[in-house]
């Protein structure tokens, strides 16, 4: 692993603490789980763009994320039946008028 992905990844590892503290439901999550949703978004809409992006944009992009809902999502992709069930809850509303706009 080079110099500089070893520093984006302590970046990133960081920044998912500071995601679960912030959450007011991480949803058992720890740092693990968060990182690698995190590490996927930095790269596909940073670092894709800007692979050399300094540790202050690294960390503007990271704390502009919300905290809930990523934990939302990442549960739900583990699997969390109740996660699934509060997506649901919380965003069905919109996925269905997004749908019937679309049809």
């Amino acid at each position: 692993m080079s110099q500089t992905n070893v520093q984006t990844q302590k970046l990133v590892n960081e920044g998912a603490a500071r995601l679960l503290a912030r959450a007011t439901d991480a949803r058992s999550l720890d740092v693990e789980a968060l990182a690698v949703r995190v590490r996927a978004a930095l790269d596909k809409y940073l670092l894709s763009t800007d692979s050399n992006a300094s540790a202050q944009a690294i960390n503007e992009f990271i704390d502009a994320l919300h905290a809930d809902d990523l934990c939302l999502i990442v549960a739900c992709e583990r699997g969390d039946q109740q996660a699934w069930s509060d997506l649901v809850a919380q965003f069905g509303t919109t996925v269905r008028s997004a749908a019937r706009s679309a049809s």
